[in-house]
């Protein structure tokens, strides 16, 4: 059987789009999994999963910022700014669209004087 993709496309599909990503992003969920599942004295091993799942979400970035660069290299640098301001977008989006759907709770939150928030 044929594949669909030429060789190169194939290997450059599989070696710097879909394994880093397997490896990064999974590899770091089973370590940070593994976090979760230590007890308060087992702060070595905490240490190390935290290091492993960092690391391998680096991994698994590094066929995301191949492709700028596969898909037009005189203008990696704009596209990765503005897919990165997209993505960047969530971090100002999100805090307004919880304050829309917790109205009671901000307003029960602005009702409460200095003194019942830090000394009762």
């Amino acid at each position: 059987m044929q594949n669909e993709f030429p060789q190169p496309v194939y290997h450059r599909i599989m070696f710097s789009i879909f394994l880093p990503v397997a490896e990064g992003m999974v590899g770091a969920a089973v370590f940070l999994v593994g976090v979760s599942y230590l007890n308060c004295t087992q702060t070595a091993l905490a240490v190390t999963f935290l290091t492993l799942a960092t690391t391998l979400s680096g991994v698994g970035l590094c066929g995301f910022f191949v492709n700028h660069m596969d898909i037009a290299p005189p203008y990696a640098g704009s596209l990765m700014g503005v897919s990165n301001g997209i993505a960047a977008s969530a971090g100002f989006i999100a805090p307004l669209v919880a304050a829309l759907l917790t109205t009671d709770v901000i307003l029960i939150f602005l009702s409460l004087s200095h003194a019942d928030l830090f000394y009762s």
